[in-house]
């Protein structure tokens, strides 16, 4: 019952990906004199991405704010990329982005969304503690893929 199924998580991405695309198209852009092109090493970006991680593993229960802070910032950033270096330039930067690390950062989101839901079926601790096991090795993987995309980008 809690198991995830893969062509659920396929609509959650491509919902993410279209929103994401609106929310680009819509939001302002900041012009910035000296934009900021330096890439943070492995380390920083690993250590960044599972604090990410734990935040949408841990607080489940503020997934919709979670969600909408997360989509707004993102979505803000890359069109500011966009002003400041090109749609191009701004490729370039996110490709590694694009291969792992966006997939795996909507996969534990969507994870998050359907423990929240599960929980909120029943709001039994237990819930929480069945989830998670059905889900462990989508857990363990994602964790794996973080230490993954954070060695290709941070990748001078």
């Amino acid at each position: 019952m809690y198991k995830l199924k893969f062509k659920y998580y396929l609509l959650y991405l491509l919902f993410v990906v279209m929103l994401y695309c609106i929310l680009i198209i819509f939001l302002p852009s900041v012009k910035v004199a000296e934009f900021d092109t330096s890439i943070p090493s492995a380390r920083q970006i690993i250590v960044h991405n599972l604090k990410n991680y734990l935040m949408w593993s841990v607080s489940f229960i503020t997934w919709p704010l979670n969600f909408l802070f997360e989509s707004f910032v993102l979505s803000f950033n890359i069109k500011t990329g966009i002003a400041n270096l090109g749609g191009e330039g701004t490729f370039i930067k996110l490709w590694k982005h694009g291969i792992i690390e966006f997939p795996n950062m909507c996969l534990y989101q969507f994870l998050s969304l359907r423990l929240l839901y599960f929980w909120w079926k029943d709001k039994r601790l237990s819930t929480v503690y069945d989830y998670v096991l059905s889900n462990k090795r989508i857990y363990c993987c994602s964790a794996l893929l973080i230490f993954v995309a954070g060695m290709i980008e941070g990748m001078k």
